[in-house]
């Protein structure tokens, strides 16, 4: 009986560290995106100003896939992983950190305003 009580007590305390470090790491991520930018927002946000890019998976805790943009100003954008316009952004942004160089891709680049915090 003592055995069958102490394999219960460690599942239990098994189950409450799977369960508190799986929230963890979802707060460490930051919030989950619940919705999209508008793409109007995305596309006059220059693209230099996009530092980097982190993606988000459907899981328990966030509710949608999403691709966020991390500004300059620190803001975090949440845009669609399927959209052409992002996929177009994200190839942008790996392109410039191979090459280490601000050279954007004007098409683009056209028609955005050169303020980076929107």
């Amino acid at each position: 009986m003592k055995t069958f009580s102490i394999s219960l007590a460690g599942g239990v305390l098994l189950l409450a560290v799977i369960l508190v470090s799986d929230t963890t790491d979802a707060t460490r991520a930051g919030s989950c995106c619940t919705r999209y930018t508008r793409p109007s927002v995305l596309k006059k946000l220059p693209l230099e100003c996009i530092q980097g890019y982190r993606k988000q998976h459907y899981r328990g805790v966030c509710s949608i896939d999403a691709v966020v943009l991390r500004t300059e100003c620190g803001r975090n954008l949440c845009s669609n992983p399927s959209s052409k316009l992002v996929r177009e952004i994200l190839k942008a942004v790996r392109d410039r950190r191979r090459t280490k160089k601000l050279k954007l891709n004007t098409k683009l680049n056209a028609g955005r305003k050169k303020t980076c915090c929107v």
